[in-house]
């Protein structure tokens, strides 16, 4: 008897070593987000580059036909879709519940049969940790669970969370736009801490802004190439750039006070001395 306790036991210490192990070693996944024609035209003309490139997820953030879908889910790529619904708040869920509604499900038919699509971004940029929006926006999401299989989520602040784990960030934005100085310095730090850490998490890069870089520093190419074959990390970094020089108020000022004792000696001669 002690014998079996033994084995049960072991087992039991092993199948929790082996579940750590699993959850210590959780993979870390790249996307592109799609948030204006532009982009998404880039994107179907750059598919191999972003294959090899290990970009596993395509959301798209805009209007795109149901041919241009259906392109892009033959490909490979899971993909994703985000309603242009943002900004919401109780009162105006309340006073336009029925539009948002009827819009979120004209989406969902449109989308229904599409090859490789995951999930449905519902809205981004919304007041959903308030008690009294989750209250008036569930119905909606209840017609929504009723009528699809998709996945649910929404987009806050550059994190993409499920609408069943509202708190727990499964993806997260690169935002470019935060760094217009060293722009690749800032990304190396947040790309290697992310993959420090295990987060486990989809990291989504701006599709302009990936495919540019790449195409205007071609050591970003070749390391985003590198790591998606093996997994490691390392960038040559350009060097920093300066930060442009701010006018000190007080040198304006100076200045002015220069400039117009200029004009009144030019002027007024009678003031010289």
């Amino acid at each position: 008897m002690r014998a079996k306790k033994t084995y049960l036991c072991f087992g039991f210490l092993s199948f929790w070593l082996f579940a750590f192990s699993i959850c210590a070693v959780a993979q870390t996944y790249l996307g592109v987000t799609v948030t204006d024609e532009e982009e998404l035209e880039q994107v179907t003309q750059q598919l191999d580059r972003l294959h090899n490139y290990g970009i596993r997820y395509i959301e798209i953030a805009t209007d795109a036909d149901r041919q241009t879908l259906n392109e892009l889910s033959g490909q490979g790529f899971t993909l994703l879709v985000r309603s242009n619904i943002e900004y919401l708040t109780a009162a105006s869920i309340a006073q336009s519940g029925d539009e948002i509604q009827a819009t979120l499900l004209e989406l969902t038919d449109e989308l229904t049969n599409l090859p490789e699509l995951e999930g449905l971004g519902v809205f981004s940029n919304s007041a959903i940790h308030s008690e009294s929006f989750n209250k008036v926006f569930e119905p909606i999401l209840s017609s929504l669970k009723s009528q699809s299989n998709l996945a649910l989520y929404f987009v806050n602040h550059g994190q993409w969370f499920s609408m069943n784990r509202p708190t727990d960030a499964f993806g997260e934005l690169f935002d470019f736009k935060k760094y217009p100085v060293n722009t690749l310095h800032h990304f190396d730090n947040w790309f290697t801490n992310k993959l420090e850490n295990k987060s486990g998490q989809i990291l989504f890069f701006p599709a302009g802004w990936l495919l540019s870089t790449n195409k205007n520093y071609p050591a970003f190419d070749t390391s985003l190439k590198e790591f998606a074959e093996t997994g490691n990390w390392l960038l040559p970094l350009p060097e920093p750039e300066s930060p442009g020089p701010s006018l000190n108020i007080l040198v304006l000022l100076l200045l002015v006070l220069w400039g117009s004792l200029a004009i009144q000696m030019r002027y007024l001669p009678y003031i010289r001395p």
